[in-house]
C-alpha cells in the first residue's frame, strides 16, 4: 500500500488530497555470499520487483475563506507495471541454533512508468533504506 497526502494553496484558498494505492509484486533477487561462516555471514543482494496497482482512490477537500468541503472518493486504475530494481549489503549474527539477527541497508530505484497518476516513486525515485530484524533457518 502506497499512501500519498499532497496539498497546496495560500491562506484563504487551499486543497488537500490523501490518495492510496495498493500494489501485488513479484520480487526477484540473487544473494552472494561474501563471508560465511558458522557464526557470521556477509551477503550482497540485488534484484528488481515488478508491481500491478489493483485498486486506487484519492479523495480531496478544498477550503475557501475559512469554509471547508470534503470531496467524493475517487477510485481510479493504473494500468503501467511500476519497475524497480534494488541492492542491499547484509550481515547475519547467529545468535543460536537457527537464529540470526540481520542489519540490511540498501538502495532501490523505481523507474517512471509513464502514467498519470502521481505518487512518491515519480517525485524520489532514488531511496534508501534500512532493514533489521530476526531471522530464523528451518533448512537445517
Amino acid at each position: 500500500r502506497l499512501v500519498s497526502d499532497m496539498s497546496s494553496g495560500s491562506s484563504n484558498a487551499a486543497y488537500s488530497t490523501k490518495q492510496k494505492i495498493d500494489y501485488i509484486g513479484i520480487p526477484l533477487s540473487l544473494n552472494c555470499y561474501l563471508l560465511d561462516s558458522r557464526r557470521f555471514n556477509l551477503y550482497i543482494s540485488g534484484g528488481g520487483t515488478g508491481e500491478k496497482a489493483v485498486s486506487g482512490t484519492s479523495v480531496t477537500s478544498y477550503e475557501y475563506e475559512g469554509a471547508g468541503q470534503a470531496g467524493s472518493p475517487y477510485r481510479f486504475k493504473e494500468k503501467q507495471i511500476q519497475w524497480s530494481v534494488n541492492a542491499a549489503l547484509g550481515a547475519n549474527l547467529r545468535l543460536i541454533e537457527r537464529v540470526k539477527l540481520f542489519v540490511e541497508p540498501g538502495i532501490s530505484y523505481y523507474f517512471n512508468n509513464g502514467s498519470d497518476i502521481d505518487n512518491i516513486y515519480k517525485e524520489r525515485p532514488l531511496n534508501f533504506n534500512l532493514t533489521l530484524g530476526i531471522r530464523t533457518d528451518f533448512s537445517r
